[in-house]
C-alpha cells in the first residue's frame, strides 16, 4: 500500500472490515494503515469514525492519518497529545500501587488496582505507552468511579508525531501547547526542533 502497489486495493474491504472490530488491536492498525492511501474515499469516511473511538490509541492514529488527507478533523486529538493524559478509576475502593511519578509505562502497564467494598479488585491499565505525571490518588486511598487517579505524560515519539502532524494543521491556538516543548527539560533535542519548526510553520499561517 505505501509503494503503491494497486493489488493492495483486493485486501480494501478486509481493512475496512478491521476498521470497526472490537479489538482495539485490529483498529488502532488499520486507522495507521488507511493513512497511506489518501486517495481512497472509503478511507477517509472510516478515518472520521476512528476519530471518535473509545480507545485514545485508535484516536491518535487515526488523527495522524487524517493529517495525510490534508483534513484537519484530528487537530485536537494531536494537541491532546501534548498534554498530560487523565486515567480515571473504573471502580470505587481503595488503591493499590506501587509505581512513581517519572515511571515510564507501555500500553496495557498494570497502573493500579482498585479493591471495591465486596472484595472484587479492579485493574487500571495504561490505555497509552508514556511516563507516569502527577498521581492524583496514592497508595492505600480511597477513589470513586470516573474519579482521576493519575496522570500520563505521551512517550516522546508520539509527541514527535503529533508536533509534525500539527505542523500541517495546527491553528493559531495550539502554538502554546506546542512552543511548550521548545525549552521542556524533559524533552529530547529531536523534539525542541521539531517544535521550534512546527511553531514556525504555524505563525507562518496566520
Amino acid at each position: 500500500m505505501e509503494r503503491g502497489d494497486p493489488s493492495a486495493r483486493n485486501w480494501y474491504p478486509q481493512v475496512l472490515t478491521l476498521s470497526s472490530n472490537p479489538e482495539a488491536e485490529f483498529r488502532l492498525t488499520t486507522a495507521w494503515l488507511m493513512g497511506f492511501d489518501n486517495k481512497s474515499d472509503q478511507f477517509h469516511a472510516a478515518l472520521l469514525k476512528l476519530i471518535r473511538d473509545d480507545e485514545p490509541i485508535v484516536r491518535r492514529n487515526a488523527a495522524l492519518a487524517l493529517v495525510r488527507f490534508n483534513d484537519s478533523s484530528g487537530r485536537e486529538e494531536l494537541v491532546s497529545v501534548l498534554k498530560p493524559y487523565v486515567v480515571r478509576s473504573s471502580a470505587s475502593g481503595q488503591v493499590s500501587s506501587t509505581l512513581r511519578a517519572g515511571s515510564e509505562v507501555s500500553r496495557g502497564t498494570l497502573l493500579a488496582r482498585v479493591q471495591q467494598s465486596d472484595g472484587k479488585v479492579v485493574e487500571i491499565r495504561s490505555p497509552l505507552p508514556g511516563r507516569i505525571g502527577e498521581i492524583l490518588k496514592s497508595n492505600g486511598s480511597q477513589v470513586n468511579s470516573d474519579e482521576e487517579v493519575l496522570k500520563l505524560n505521551s512517550d516522546e515519539e508520539s509527541v514527535w508525531e503529533s508536533l509534525r502532524g500539527l505542523s500541517l494543521v495546527g491553528i493559531a491556538s495550539d502554538l502554546e501547547a506546542v512552543k511548550a516543548y521548545e525549552s521542556a527539560s524533559t524533552a529530547s533535542d529531536r523534539v525542541k526542533q521539531q517544535s521550534q519548526l512546527t511553531a514556525k510553520a504555524i505563525e507562518g499561517r496566520k
